[in-house]
């Protein structure tokens, strides 16, 4: 479970070219050659994650059986 990490400070950039070349899995997730960036990353090896984010954060959730709960 992961609940009160505050990300109130946390700048999001868009996704750019380092982002795109360093699409592994690991650092950066996305598809077609275009990255995707966000405030919390589930990535497909992850599963039965309980996420509360704030209703501003994004998630990306590749994994199984994870819920994401807006707080607000």
């Amino acid at each position: 479970i992961i609940d009160d990490n505050d990300m109130s400070n946390l700048v999001i950039k868009p996704p750019d070219e380092y982002s795109d070349n360093h699409m592994d899995g690991r650092m950066f997730t996305g598809t077609e050659e275009k990255s995707v960036t966000a405030h919390v990353w589930i990535n497909k090896h992850s599963n039965n994650n309980e996420i509360n984010v704030n209703s501003e954060e994004s998630v990306l959730d590749e994994g199984k059986n994870n819920v994401i709960t807006p707080k607000d």
